[in-house]
């Protein structure tokens, strides 16, 4: 409880738009043991992350118009035009505020969740599939890719990007 009231009072008083709660990615700009700004201005990856987070409710409408999917809003609506207006109000928190978990990876179910799903006789009614054990390896590939590219600071990576014609995230 006592993080949950520090993490509003927090973003009332700076009048910030949005608050991530679990660190991933990582503030830009420390500015206190709780919490960092994220440095919109610098076009830095995943500002929109659809990680735990505390939004300003008119400023969340407000992007939603754009009617990004799900990856565009990551990638994109932390970069839009409203959001650039609002480049200082941007926080995350230093440490996980919040501990929870997912089942869906990438419009995909964990492995994990079909046998768990079968003994609590759960019916799900979804056209949602499962990841195959082949994917499980890419992806496991991919969480290493994903370690090394943490060794890179921040404020270099879209740059790496770019220079290798991939695009900025």
């Amino acid at each position: 409880m006592f993080f949950n009231k520090k993490a509003f009072d927090f973003i009332k008083e700076k009048k910030g738009v949005y608050l991530r709660l679990v660190p991933n990615p990582k503030g830009d700009e420390k500015i206190n043991e709780y919490f960092s700004r994220i440095a919109v201005e610098k076009r830095v990856p995943y500002i929109t992350s659809l990680q735990m987070a505390v939004w300003k409710k008119k400023f969340l409408k407000e992007i939603l118009m754009d009617n990004f999917n799900p990856w565009e809003f990551e990638t994109k609506a932390g970069k839009s035009s409203e959001s650039l207006k609002n480049y200082d109000k941007f926080f995350v928190t230093n440490f996980s505020f919040i501990k929870y978990t997912h089942f869906v990876e990438k419009g995909k179910f964990f492995p994990i969740v079909k046998n768990w799903i079968y003994q609590k006789n759960i019916i799900i009614d979804s056209n949602r599939s499962f990841w195959s054990e082949e994917e499980i390896k890419k992806m496991q590939d991919g969480f290493l890719k994903k370690n090394f590219r943490k060794l890179i600071p921040i404020s270099v990576y879209n740059k790496l990007r770019k220079a290798f014609g991939i695009g900025e995230l």
